[in-house]
């Protein structure tokens, strides 16, 4: 099973708009990852996103991409500050390659949570605006960081 862990693009000022959905650049971004997926046959068969305009958006670009079947859902537990104890025990019982869309700092966080089991309390990775961190589970159950995707690296 391979673990999708995606930052939702750049966002719109709560000034501009107080639900601070995907700025045009922020949806440019995520079509490009989510192409970049595309092009390498990635197809997920479930989709996890926070409550919050910004993922969900993100989320729903990046389906309509690389798998438009694919089961999406909202949790409202993957806010930036939530604990990452909820969404590790939804995905232990997974077996489909799997995508989560969420924020700073809870996906560095759940990336050291998975990685290091709990012993790392700083994060392992950094997470730009609309990067994605590819995990994968072995045959101990236990994850590893396979890939790191960084948008502005990607050619298109």
């Amino acid at each position: 099973m391979k673990l999708y862990l995606m930052r939702h693009g750049d966002y719109v000022d709560a000034s501009v708009n107080p639900e601070k959905p995907l700025s045009p650049k922020g949806m440019e971004t995520v079509k490009k990852v989510g192409q970049f997926f595309k092009n390498y046959g990635v197809k997920v068969d479930i989709i996890f996103h926070s409550t919050k305009k910004r993922a969900q958006q993100t989320a729903q670009i990046v389906r309509n991409l690389i798998n438009e079947e694919a089961h999406i859902e909202p949790k409202d537990y993957l806010s930036p500050n939530d604990a990452t104890e909820n969404i590790i025990y939804d995905i232990s019982s997974l077996d489909e390659d799997t995508l989560i869309v969420g924020h700073l700092p809870f996906l560095p966080t759940l990336v050291a949570d998975l990685t290091c089991q709990g012993i790392q309390e700083s994060p392992v990775q950094k997470m730009p605006a609309g990067s994605v961190v590819v995990l994968e589970r072995d045959e101990d159950q236990r994850w590893n960081i396979v890939s790191v995707v960084m948008p502005d690296t990607l050619e298109m």
